[in-house]
């Protein structure tokens, strides 16, 4: 997966680079990259025979909720903002999803300015201890979900192995014209990258790497932009399944 990763991200610098030289040829400047700052990264788990330690993962983003259990990291007022986006586009919601939620406040939240169905998933064994939460690993498909969801939030991204793998899954869970929203900030960037939270990302890459990932399987929305309360620029992808 990194080895992907990397390719991409030379496509990414090379694209950025040309579009701002458009820009800055006419008064003579031009770009020249920092190849020490990466876009992305990922962080990987290896056994000694150099596999995939999946084992490992789970173990560590267990021992990371629990650890954080009594945090809340999602905004009720960006929560509300997307809710706000749906009402305008989808009639009447029926059933949603959100990946990654800890406490479990995510889904009351959309629940409860959608009066709809909202099921959580947290990886932990903690998520029995909450309302409307299964423990389940978001990058794996679930056949109950399967084509049932008007929309999926996570602000869980970040914790992701595979971000191309959660990305499909979740947006196979979706309804054909449901919605998928990933929210990004601007301190999930590759510096930050652990083994707590594997992935990091500039904001800018971020809609180049999600078409990647599911090539002609969304369209994207206007990038939502709800105020943060830490001084970080979040953003909220949102991605229309269209096949």
């Amino acid at each position: 997966m990194l080895k992907k990763l990397l390719k991409i991200e030379k496509k990414i610098f090379r694209k950025i680079q040309q579009t701002i030289n458009i820009v800055l040829r006419p008064i003579g400047l031009s770009l020249v990259t920092n190849a020490e700052r990466s876009l992305f990264t990922l962080h990987e788990y290896k056994k000694p025979d150099g596999s995939f330690n999946y084992q490992e993962y789970k173990d560590i983003q267990e021992a990371g909720n629990l650890k954080k259990i009594a945090k809340v990291a999602v905004q009720k007022s960006t929560i509300v903002e997307i809710c706000d986006f749906l009402k305008s586009r989808i009639e009447k919601p029926e059933f949603g999803l959100c990946h990654g939620t800890r406490r479990g406040m995510e889904q009351l939240w959309f629940s409860q300015n959608l009066d709809c169905e909202v099921l959580g998933t947290e990886i932990s064994k903690s998520a029995t201890d909450f309302p409307n939460t299964v423990q389940w690993d978001f990058h794996e498909k679930n056949d109950d979900w399967l084509g049932r969801a008007d929309f999926v939030y996570s602000n869980s991204f970040d914790h992701s192995y595979d971000p191309q793998k959660s990305l499909n899954a979740w947006l196979d869970q979706l309804k054909i014209g449901g919605f998928v929203f990933i929210e990004h900030n601007s301190s999930h960037v590759p510096e930050k990258s652990t083994a707590m939270d594997p992935f990091g990302a500039v904001l800018i890459a971020m809609p180049y790497l999600l078409h990647q990932w599911a090539p002609e399987r969304f369209v994207m929305a206007p990038t939502l932009i709800p105020s943060s309360k830490d001084g970080t620029e979040v953003n909220v992808f949102c991605l229309k399944r269209i096949t």
